[in-house]
């Protein structure tokens, strides 16, 4: 159950999703088309194809060329016995089209819920929310609803502190925020870091600049140390060859005022490292405008791989790749056994990233 509505897509989704699973919609039944489920909710064909491809892609429904779309649960077993939530902050990116790593979430959510035999639920925590329990009272939301929880965020020491005061079974995508001793399943931040900083350096720039997220985050934290690290294996110990800046990963102009007032400055820089889709749509943008070639002038990696806006530049984009449907499965897993032996000791797993070599360097 989908506790505050997103975008048009996954709201789609979801409610296909629950209406198949709860029986409403019963094995060998046919779908609306396309255009009905497009009219009824006010969103494109394109949207509605997105839907029913993540749909099949979970074997729910078959569709017949020519003949419609139909429902196709047979042999897939449901049960209730566990109640499993992901619980991830929203964001309000630059556009209408589902986020990746929400969808990557969502989809490795009720995959693994049909494979390992649980529901499936995706709770969503408003932006402006700094902790899930304020979130939970506003949203009526009851915890003890949940067998076991996956939270999408880095939980402060008031979090975790409620969670085992309450003895819930929870595990993190994230390190906390603190030094507390929680499970939590992450992808390795320093090594991403580090890998497509010393990539640029290969390849001889050596006035990289990295474009980062809030250092209120461990994981941009952990970045940074990685950049840095790469920096000093190959003696880039100057302060105008260690430049990193904070800006919104998922803001195409934040991104691009960095960029833009480093030009205005006349800071020169041959490499970037840039952190989140929209912030290197934003700067790739700005240095068009200003004539700069990619990677003739500037060589650019970006940390994460988002093909949606490597399809709006036509910039085949050299890419740090994050492995969240791995790190999703894992996290399931691990929760899932800890249902089984409450008593397993806490686990930390870090997921390494892939670097993908493409045009840009």
């Amino acid at each position: 159950m989908i506790q505050k509505p997103l975008n048009k897509n996954e709201q789609l989704f979801q409610d296909l999703y629950h209406a198949i699973r709860n029986g409403e919609i019963p094995n060998g039944a046919r779908l609306a088309t396309e255009l009905e489920l497009a009219n009824r909710y006010g969103c494109s064909r394109i949207t509605v194809r997105s839907s029913l491809r993540q749909l099949e892609e979970l074997k729910l429904i078959r569709r017949v060329r020519g003949n419609g779309t139909y429902v196709n649960t047979e042999g897939i077993r449901f049960s209730s016995r566990r109640n499993i939530a992901v619980v991830a902050s929203e964001v309000h990116a630059e556009t209408t089209e589902t986020d990746p790593y929400f969808s990557q979430l969502m989809m490795g959510l009720f995959r693994h819920g049909n494979m390992l035999d649980f529901s499936a639920n995706f709770i969503v925590l408003a932006e402006d929310e700094k902790n899930f329990i304020d979130s939970f009272e506003r949203q009526s939301i009851d915890i003890s609803d949940y067998d076991g929880l996956v939270f999408a965020k880095q939980l402060s020491a008031a979090e975790i502190a409620a969670l085992e005061g309450q003895r819930r079974n929870f595990v993190a995508l994230q390190p906390p925020a603190g030094e507390e001793e929680i499970s939590y399943i992450s992808i390795d931040n320093f090594n991403g870091a580090y890998m497509g900083a010393r990539h640029l350096l290969e390849r001889g720039r050596r006035d990289i600049v990295f474009l980062h997220g809030n250092l209120d985050e461990r994981i941009n934290r952990e970045k940074v140390d990685g950049f840095l690290a790469a920096l000093d294996e190959f003696g880039c110990v100057s302060p105008l060859r260690r430049r990193h800046y904070e800006m919104i990963p998922y803001q195409e102009e934040s991104g691009a005022m960095v960029i833009r007032r480093l030009l205005e400055e006349d800071q020169k820089f041959d490499g970037l490292l840039i952190h989140g889709d929209w912030a290197t749509f934003g700067a790739v943008s700005v240095l068009r405008e200003y004539g700069i070639r990619i990677p003739e002038d500037v060589a650019l990696v970006m940390y994460d791989d988002y093909i949606g806006v490597q399809r709006m530049l036509k910039l085949a984009i050299t890419a740090v790749r994050q492995p969240f449907t791995e790190q999703i499965r894992c996290a399931l897993q691990f929760l899932l056994r800890r249902l089984d032996r409450p008593d397993s000791p806490r686990t930390i797993q870090l997921i390494q990233p892939m670097l993908m070599i493409r045009e840009t360097t």
